[in-house]
């Protein structure tokens, strides 16, 4: 099965998100309620691995942890167009202690450096100039993109099904993110 554990993008923010969707030039949009920050993708995954990483998960606790939307980027090529999100310790030991329960759990994770963002579309190698214009304008516009932090109350583990029109996530098991008052 095919997973990933991230933090939701509540409505305030998805929606502003969705606006700056409409400034960029067509490919495949990510639909606002799959707007989600990736803490660890864990490819595809036989399903006793996954219930051996839902026992790790359930032990992750973080506070504190505020995720600030702050500026609007590409990468690959453009394959993407993101929503950054800003690299706090908080957010950082929250990734790390996802990472930590997934190789307890036995998965081998791809080795890269955490940068928190928000996916907002994906695009085939080859752009139209028009299109990439269109792309370059909007990078412009919301280069200093800034929204309101939010404090995620938990974290998720989801299922994504790849079909033809594209991803479609599920949410598998959620954790909370604070250690709760007895």
């Amino acid at each position: 099965m095919r997973s990933f554990v991230a933090l939701a993008v509540p409505g305030f923010q998805s929606d502003a998100l969705e606006k700056v969707q409409h400034m960029l030039p067509s490919g495949r949009k990510v639909p606002p309620e799959n707007f989600h920050v990736t803490l660890a993708f864990m490819d595809d995954q036989p399903v006793e691995v996954l219930d051996d990483l839902h026992l790790e998960l359930e032990q992750v606790r973080q506070d504190g942890v505020a995720v600030e939307i702050a500026g609007l980027n590409t990468q690959g090529g453009p394959a993407i167009a993101f929503a950054e999100v800003t690299l706090t310790d908080p957010l950082v030991a929250l990734q790390g202690q996802v990472a930590r329960a997934a190789r307890r759990a036995g998965i081998t994770l791809e080795r890269r450096r955490f940068r928190p963002h928000v996916t907002l579309a994906r695009y085939r190698k080859e752009m139209r100039p028009e299109d990439l214009d269109k792309l370059g304008r909007a990078l412009q516009t919301h280069a200093q993109l800034r929204l309101p932090a939010f404090e995620p109350r938990a974290f998720g583990l989801y299922r994504s099904t790849l079909t033809s029109s594209g991803a479609v996530y599920d949410l598998m098991a959620e954790y909370p993110l604070a250690h709760l008052p007895f």
